[in-house]
């Protein structure tokens, strides 16, 4: 388990046993910045026009530059092991 890992279940232990809801909010918003770090697989189709593959985000499903990041949503995104995209999905 990474630091990354720990400090996620950590915090979601943390949230899940917070009385006031503001601190529920708060861990809430760390969680979710520290998920998108979490690289996910980008959604890979075969673009025949082009002749060549076009990269979406796994997240919101916009088209990604091959950067690291969306630069919609901030997911992280690794394009090592790319998953099949279908018409429809986000």
């Amino acid at each position: 388990m990474t630091d990354e890992q720990k400090c996620l279940e950590w915090l979601k232990h943390r949230r899940d046993n917070m009385p006031m809801a503001g601190a529920k909010r708060m861990f809430g918003i760390a969680i979710a910045a520290l998920e998108k770090q979490e690289k996910k697989p980008a959604k890979a189709k075969f673009n025949k026009l082009y002749n060549k593959f076009v990269y979406f985000c796994p997240v919101c499903g916009e088209v990604t530059g091959h950067y690291d990041y969306c630069s919609d949503c901030g997911q992280a995104i690794d394009y090592d092991n790319p998953e099949p995209y279908t018409e429809g999905e986000s």
